[in-house]
């Protein structure tokens, strides 16, 4: 699946395929937006986090293992 470099005006910082998590940042923007997508890379949930450990940690809360899975945006 490819992954967006950009999703809904927010700049991909990191992502996971497998439970299709991404974790974004609006501009200049200091805070984090964690989002979970359907196949189309549409977003379903979306939760905010001031920084990107706490975006990581909300993630791996919901998901359990994900932490070994993320990966760099391009």
């Amino acid at each position: 699946m490819d992954v967006p470099n950009e999703i809904g005006g927010t700049r991909v910082i990191l992502y996971s395929t497998d439970p299709n998590v991404a974790i974004c940042q609006y501009g200049e923007e200091e805070s984090f937006y964690l989002f979970g997508f359907d196949e189309n890379w549409d977003s379903v949930t979306d939760t905010w986090h001031a920084t990107v450990e706490d975006a990581k940690r909300q993630a791996e809360g919901e998901h359990k293992g994900l932490t070994s899975s993320w990966q760099s945006a391009k």
